[in-house]
């Protein structure tokens, strides 16, 4: 699923969110780069704690920028084990992330459904949340094989930089999409 954000609605309070936030934060970690290590570049969240395994964005990866190889997450280093460019998502293993998963939602999305992403925003030393409903599902083409198109979802709100790589929840604390980036045209833009 793709994530735009950006659609002006109304959103929620924080105090809405607190029971998903409370067991949605053991599950994320900071991203830095290992020849910065006093910088937030992105987020990962625990998709296979036996495995150590957390994903995030493909961009948050320094040799995506054409820099040397090297990540830290939460002080820790870390490897990459895959990764897609065209899709920008990426898994990294770290054995010291032995965290609760975060669980994928398996029912339909509907317009007008509340969401939160969660997310470190650079600088932060705690993860930072952003509130709203989905706006709009519409399928995308990226181009990608065997099956070039996606669900792209639109949320009433924009990312912080940083968020990137940080799951977007349901009211379940299920994870609905990954946040990716801001634009121009929309604001935020995720997948998951």
């Amino acid at each position: 699923i793709v994530a735009i954000a950006g659609f002006a609605l109304p959103t929620l309070s924080a105090s809405d969110w607190s029971k998903q936030a409370a067991a949605l934060a053991p599950s994320l970690g900071s991203l830095r780069w290992s020849f910065e290590p006093d910088r937030v570049v992105c987020t990962v969240f625990t998709i296979n704690a036996d495995k150590g395994y957390a994903a995030t964005d493909n961009h948050c990866l320094p040799e995506a920028w054409g820099y040397p190889e090297g990540i830290v997450v939460d002080g820790h280093e870390a490897s990459v084990v895959w990764r897609d460019a065209a899709l920008d998502l990426a898994v990294v293993k770290t054995v010291y992330f032995n965290r609760p998963n975060v669980q994928l939602r398996t029912k339909p999305l509907k317009v007008g459904m509340e969401i939160a992403s969660f997310g470190y925003g650079h600088g932060a030393k705690k993860y930072v949340s952003k509130f709203g409903n989905v706006s709009q599902l519409n399928p995308i083409f990226i181009w990608t094989d065997p099956e070039p198109w996606v669900d792209m979802l639109v949320f009433s709100y924009y990312l912080v930089p940083g968020m990137s790589g940080g799951p977007t929840i349901d009211r379940d604390g299920k994870l609905v999409a990954m946040n990716q980036y801001n634009t121009a045209e929309f604001g935020g833009l995720g997948m998951g």
